[in-house]
């Protein structure tokens, strides 16, 4: 396997798979992981839902970007971002990272796996048809996505593993 010397940045939709690729893919790589949002949570002793409560997702979306600003200069590092990371106040921000890998699945998949922890996504929370608003950040976030993302991945049928190994031939791919 090749040594990557850039740091890797893992977006998509909620309940896509991104932390644990991210977890894995690090593990492989011998990479440092670090997950945003569980960054966020530390850094201000907050859950995200508490700060979205509290300072709005704008306010969430500042941490977001002044901690991904942080981290760009970083190497050596997979980064898994909340579904919301990637937006104009920060897509400059995220070219900075070698690999900017898009993890995608179905509307259907991602409400199946939702589901489990609905109360831990503020912008799904309260809402009364979760593949609606599921499909409508996805009209959102997907030109954001697919301008970003320079190796793009479906996880709707694979493994953590099966995906893992996918992303090291797209990156070797890309060198």
């Amino acid at each position: 396997m090749e040594n990557f010397n850039s740091s890797i940045l893992i977006l998509g939709m909620p309940a896509v798979g991104k932390t644990s690729v991210a977890q894995s893919l690090s593990k492989k790589l011998q990479y440092q992981f670090i997950d945003l949002d569980s960054l966020i949570e530390s850094k201000l002793n907050k859950k995200i839902p508490d700060i979205f409560e509290s300072e709005g997702e704008d306010g969430f979306r500042k941490y977001e970007r002044m901690y991904l600003d942080d981290l760009k200069e970083k190497d050596k590092l997979v980064l898994a971002l909340g579904g919301g990371a990637i937006n104009k106040d920060s897509f400059n921000i995220s070219l900075s990272f070698k690999y900017r890998i898009w993890l995608d699945a179905t509307i259907d998949v991602i409400s199946k796996r939702c589901i489990d922890n609905i109360k831990h996504r503020p912008l799904l929370y309260n809402t009364n048809n979760i593949n609606k608003s599921l499909l409508n950040l996805y009209q959102i976030r997907k030109n954001f996505y697919s301008t970003c993302s320079n190796i793009i991945i479906d996880t709707t049928d694979s493994t953590i593993l099966e995906i893992v190994d996918e992303l090291i031939i797209k990156m070797n791919e890309l060198n």
